[in-house]
């Protein structure tokens, strides 16, 4: 798993066929995005008082079920809404807990964290969740609903931001922090 910011255009596929996987049941479904408790507008920076280009990114926080990470998936959205408070002109903008479920349904958070559901794996090793995840929700059709912004930044559960956070990455550059001592080798077999 590496938290990653990294523009987004190249990885969408044209088409999908991933039929299984499910927005939110419980909460507003993506298409009505625009209810006031999850709008994320994308406001020009002249609407901000900004003066200075910026590259805004989305979060995609990776969840797996289970009432520990719930319980981080809230602390970490509290300490993005408050980053995101402090800098208006900053470039962290939009954010979506990336849930996975054997069951594909939302749980009881699903109206506080604005948040998409795809299939859980059946491994012995939980992390493998992560990247499954991702690829299945950027295969999905309604990802472009959902992820307006030309970057992302992959974000884990136990991660919390004491500062408003940059767009470190560039069109030709990603950026990311390679976490080295987190590997499958010796795990179940993947």
């Amino acid at each position: 798993p590496v938290p990653l910011l990294a523009k987004t255009e190249s990885a969408v596929p044209k088409q999908n066929t991933l039929e299984h996987m499910q927005p939110h049941r419980s909460s507003p479904t993506l298409s009505e995005a625009a209810s006031p408790k999850h709008a994320q507008p994308l406001e020009s920076p002249a609407e901000r008082g900004c003066t200075w280009p910026r590259r805004p990114y989305h979060t995609i926080l990776t969840s797996s079920s289970g009432m520990y990470q719930a319980w981080q998936s809230r602390v970490m959205y509290h300490h993005f809404q408050l980053q995101k408070k402090r800098d208006p002109c900053g470039e962290m903008r939009g954010f979506t807990r990336l849930l996975t479920q054997r069951s594909l349904e939302m749980d009881a958070f699903g109206d506080e964290i604005p948040s998409f559901v795809v299939s859980e794996l059946p491994s012995g090793y939980p992390v493998i969740n992560r990247p499954h995840s991702m690829v299945q929700f950027v295969s999905h059709p309604q990802f472009r609903e959902v992820v307006k912004e030309d970057y992302v930044f992959i974000a884990e559960t136990d991660h919390i931001l004491l500062r408003p956070l940059p767009n470190l990455a560039n069109e030709t550059t990603p950026a990311g922090f390679n976490f080295g001592y987190m590997v499958a080798a010796g795990q179940a077999h993947i």
